[in-house]
């Protein structure tokens, strides 16, 4: 299902519930990916993964999956069906990928046939960092001041799919969606961590895209509903904090995406893919620190309490092309090589 308003909503108060208990840097992330196909003869699919390992400062997960079908009783369709996802967390920095792909090779008078697969991600990373300068007078402990920080979101979501007809006959359609969504919520704590500061010391945003595309016969109409509640992008976030006292970030980010193809009887080949490829969510540095009177404080740190980074530093880079790309891409081509070795036979 596609990632509600609702859920977007749930992501931010989330964020908001579990930031002030952080002390050390947290790196969670999952990743989950399934397909299927449907005809006479019922389907062959290869095992799925999915696993997380934890090298310093990172904590990653993988799961991909493919499977084919041979040809039914009564023709020679074939179909197949291919997901991938991937889900990373960083150093204030969280990367994802999902990819889904299905493909239906038909002949007239075949039986009915489907195929389809899905797969979705998500990451999150929490630490603090405590904000001092050398200035005794500008930063002195306890005082309260404004930081404004960037947070970045960097997707590209799509996809698209085709019917193909079979001499003169036109049945079937494909579907599909890609989609994201991404929080973040800070929260400023008293000098000496006597709790937040209240109204004041806190600043939260949350957002999504999807992007589907159907297309059913024998209408030959199609449609692409784009709805951005945000569009990736970077956003600016300020709030009061204290000297000296921790600022609690949490960081959360999701992907998924779905394709499927399918007709009733005496179909037509189709395919459908959709991605959400490249995803990089993550901390684009403070922008500005203010004291009375709106004067910017010079000489500033901002040591991460648990990651060891700098969060006055932009975080994020370019978005590296994710393996998973070719991954998905050779998987496929290994479903599609069987079943059409099967449909010769």
């Amino acid at each position: 299902m596609a990632i509600s308003q609702h859920v977007i909503l749930a992501l931010m108060l989330g964020a908001a519930s579990t930031a002030a208990g952080a002390a050390n840097a947290s790196y969670s992330a999952a990743a989950n990916a399934t397909s299927n196909t449907r005809n006479a003869n019922g389907p062959t699919q290869s095992p799925a993964t999915n696993g997380a390992t934890q090298p310093t400062g990172t904590l990653k997960a993988e799961s991909s999956v493919s499977e084919s079908s041979g040809p039914p009783m009564f023709g020679l369709a074939t179909g197949a069906a291919s997901s991938s996802a991937t889900g990373s967390a960083g150093n204030a920095v969280l990367d994802l990928s999902a990819m889904a792909q299905g493909q239906l090779t038909n002949v007239p008078f075949s039986a009915p046939m489907a195929a389809g697969g899905t797969s979705s991600s998500s990451a999150r990373f929490m630490d603090s960092f405590v904000v001092n300068c050398p200035d005794p007078v500008a930063c002195a402990h306890g005082s309260l001041v404004s930081m404004t920080i960037a947070y970045v979101v960097q997707a590209k979501p799509g996809g698209s799919g085709y019917i193909t007809p079979t001499g003169i006959l036109y049945n079937g359609g494909f579907s599909g969606y890609a989609q994201w969504a991404s929080s973040i919520n800070l929260q400023a704590m008293y000098a000496g961590g006597f709790g937040p500061i209240p109204g004041i010391g806190s600043a939260s945003w949350a957002g999504g895209q999807t992007v589907t595309d159907s297309l059913s016969g024998p209408t030959l109409g199609d449609y692409n509903i784009s709805y951005p509640l945000s569009n990736p992008g970077t956003r600016f976030l300020s709030f009061t904090f204290a000297f000296g006292a921790p600022v609690f970030v949490d960081m959360l980010a999701m992907a998924g995406a779905s394709a499927g193809v399918g007709y009733d009887s005496s179909g037509s080949s189709a395919e459908s893919s959709f991605a959400v490829n490249p995803f990089r969510a993550g901390w684009g540095g403070i922008v500005a620190i203010t004291g009375a009177g709106g004067a910017a404080v010079a000489g500033v740190s901002a040591l991460s309490t648990g990651a060891g980074i700098d969060y006055m530093n932009n975080q994020v880079s370019a978005v590296p092309e994710p393996e998973s790309v070719l991954m998905l891409v050779a998987g496929l081509g290994l479903v599609l090589s069987v079943a059409q070795r099967r449909r010769r036979r």
